[in-house]
């Protein structure tokens, strides 16, 4: 185990200096996470071995945060200069740009990259669901767009992509588990299926998927175990810091 160091500055709170890595490429040569930095601000950071650890995220803002990273392109949530709230990101060793939001959205985050970095996942609120808030796609070609819910729910979320950008797995409500959360595995052509619960439980969470996207990883409840509700869920997920 060998530390990555953090990125200049005092943090959030003098003193109080972190950092934490969130993600790692397929060859492991990219680690991307959180840390403070200068001030009062918390950046993303992406590092390697050659070139140490150095800021992503958008450009003027108080908060980024890298959640995800394949090849050399890393994703994440921020807010920049003139951005009225939080916003999915894309960076590259050249530039980043701002995903923006689902139709009538005024929030974004982006969790998963695949393996080429053309197709990015996550959630953002939308027309009707500004609190409880949608799982995404989006793509170079399309840019982005809403995978809906499962079955009678009104809050879904994308966390992983395989690598070949066409199954995206996450967490979503429905009819089923009422307020309580249920993996997901979504396909062009299936749509968004849920993974179902473990014995005697109330919610689980889809957050891996493996390159050809048959395998699906993650967590859940059991008989006597934990649980909570779904607005607590949503409130919690805009930033996975819960």
């Amino acid at each position: 185990m060998v530390g990555l160091g953090l990125l200049p500055g005092t943090g959030v709170l003098p003193g109080r200096a972190y950092s934490s890595a969130q993600g790692v490429n397929a060859d492991g040569t990219v680690v991307v996470g959180v840390s403070s930095a200068t001030g009062f601000n918390v950046e993303g950071f992406s590092w390697t071995p050659t070139g140490g650890m150095v800021v992503v995220g958008l450009a003027g803002g108080t908060l980024n945060e890298a959640l995800g990273v394949d090849g050399s392109v890393v994703v994440g949530i921020g807010t920049g200069s003139g951005i009225p709230s939080e916003e999915a990101f894309r960076w590259t060793p050249t530039g980043v740009a701002g995903l923006g939001y689902l139709t009538g959205g005024n929030f974004s985050q982006a969790f998963g990259v695949n393996r080429d970095g053309t197709v990015v996942v996550g959630g953002s609120s939308a027309s009707g669901t500004a609190t409880n808030g949608e799982a995404f796609r989006w793509t170079q070609a399309g840019g982005m767009a809403g995978l809906g819910f499962l079955t009678g729910g009104n809050f879904s979320e994308a966390l992983a992509v395989n690598a070949d950008g066409t199954v995206v797995v996450g967490v979503g409500n429905a009819t089923a588990t009422g307020a309580y959360p249920e993996a997901f595995r979504w396909t062009q052509a299936g749509g968004m299926a849920g993974l179902g619960l473990l014995p005697g439980g109330s919610f689980t969470y889809a957050e891996a998927v493996n390159a050809d996207g048959t395998v699906v990883v993650g967590y859940g409840d059991v008989t006597g175990g934990r649980r909570f509700a779904g607005p607590r869920l949503a409130a919690c997920n805009r930033f996975r810091l819960c």
